[in-house]
Parts: C-alpha cells; sequence; structure tokens
C-alpha cells in the first residue's frame, strides 16, 4: 500500500524565475517619488525664473525639491534591501561606475568653467546626469553579467 500525499506547490522552475518580479510591488513607490521630485524641481524652476520672489519665499523655492528628492533616494535603497543578492551586486556596481562617471563629468565641467569654455548657470540638473549615468551603467553591468 502506497499512499500519495499531496505537499502543495512547490518552488517555481527555474525557467520560469524572473528576478526583476520579485520587487513588482516595491517599485511604485520609487515611480511615484520620482515624479514628485520631477515636477518639484520644474514647478522650482518655474517660480524661481518667472516670479519676483524675495528672501524666505524664495529659499522656500529653492529647497521645496530637496525633500521630494531624498524621498525618491530612500524609497530606491528600500527596494534595493529587498533585492536578492545577485541584483544587490549588479545594482552596486552600476552605482559604483556611475560615481565614476558622474565625478568625472562635474571634474571636465569644473575644469572648463576655471577656463572660461563653459560656464553653466544652473547645477540642479546635475541629478539628471547622475540618474542617466546610472541608467547606462545598470544597463552595462546588467548585460554583462547576463552573458
Amino acid at each position: 500500500m502506497s499512499e500519495t500525499t499531496e505537499i502543495g506547490p512547490g518552488p517555481a522552475p527555474a525557467d520560469n524565475f524572473d528576478p526583476d518580479s520579485t520587487c513588482q510591488g516595491r517599485r511604485g513607490p520609487v515611480l511615484a517619488w520620482s515624479v514628485a521630485a520631477a515636477l518639484g524641481m520644474i514647478a522650482s524652476s518655474m517660480v524661481l525664473n518667472f516670479t519676483d520672489v524675495t528672501g524666505a519665499a524664495e529659499f522656500a523655492a529653492a529647497m521645496a525639491p530637496v525633500p521630494l528628492l531624498a524621498g525618491m533616494y530612500w524609497a530606491m535603497f528600500r527596494v534595493t534591501q529587498h533585492l536578492d543578492e545577485m541584483q544587490q551586486r549588479i545594482k552596486l556596481e552600476a552605482l559604483g561606475l556611475t560615481v565614476i562617471i558622474a565625478s568625472f563629468i562635474f571634474f571636465t565641467i569644473g575644469q572648463l568653467e576655471r577656463i572660461g569654455v563653459y560656464a553653466p548657470e544652473d547645477f540642479s540638473a546635475a541629478w539628471l546626469i547622475i540618474t542617466f549615468s546610472f541608467m547606462a551603467c545598470y544597463t552595462l553591468v546588467h548585460l554583462r553579467y547576463r552573458a
């Protein structure tokens, strides 16, 4: 007499594993904070460029996007904590490359500014350089580990 016992659903087969699905529900806050930060930067720039605010109002308008950016970065950090080890490694390598690339870009801009060739009016868009550098670095590192 042999009895078969149902244990329940087992682990998903390896060919069905999607590493991006592990944090699918946690990406919403990152997107929400990112949109809020972008809109905050746009609103702040419009207020500072098209109105005659001074004093405390000018300071408040200039600093308004800062908490939104902090929220975005905190949400990104929280998502990273829930990734598996390989995804964390990929993200860490991408962040390391991003630091190298962004510092190189900003150093180059500073040197060009020193000799008068290029004088940026506004460094508040620096986060765009950092964000797109990270996206490029993440893609490269991800492709390297995929191959």
